[in-house]
């Protein structure tokens, strides 16, 4: 998912501002769906890949030694 954009070049490119964009990224604020789906095209993922949605079923899958690989 590497696309070689900093923080503040992310959050210009979805129209937020860096210090908005921060807040997300520290677990203060919770972005809106609608922001999540502008960082998911921005990000070229999917949304349900921000939200686990996609991700999380896959890991609850997951033996106890795969997960704690994960989580190094």
């Amino acid at each position: 998912m590497e696309q070689g954009l900093t923080q503040k070049e992310l959050a210009n490119k979805i129209g937020k501002s860096y210090q908005i964009y921060q807040t997300w990224e520290n677990g203060s604020r919770n972005p809106k769906d609608e922001n999540l789906r502008q960082l998911a095209d921005a990000l070229n993922v999917s949304f349900e890949y921000l939200t686990d949605t996609e991700i999380l079923p896959i890991y609850q899958k997951l033996s106890d030694d795969n997960k704690q690989q994960t989580n190094n």
